[in-house]
């Protein structure tokens, strides 16, 4: 595998602005992540880089802690 293949893509102006709303309207992460083909992780860190409130990060983050413990994933 190269290097491209290896990294996310480059997030676009469009992007950004289509979170924002998102976020906004109260859209739930799954289906922000669906809409954006990103996964959780990618939003968290695009959010934090955008400057998005911190109450958005704090309900993602248990969001992702809730479905590790319901599959038993620990990591």
């Amino acid at each position: 595998m190269n290097e491209v293949t290896l990294r996310a893509s480059r997030w676009t102006k469009r992007e950004d602005e289509l979170l924002r709303e998102l976020v906004d309207a109260g859209t739930p992460v799954k289906s922000i992540c669906e809409t954006l083909n990103r996964s959780e992780p990618e939003l968290r860190r695009r959010g934090y880089y955008i400057g998005l409130p911190m109450k958005w990060f704090k309900q993602t983050a248990h969001l992702m802690l809730r479905r590790r413990s319901a599959t038993g994933n620990s990591s």
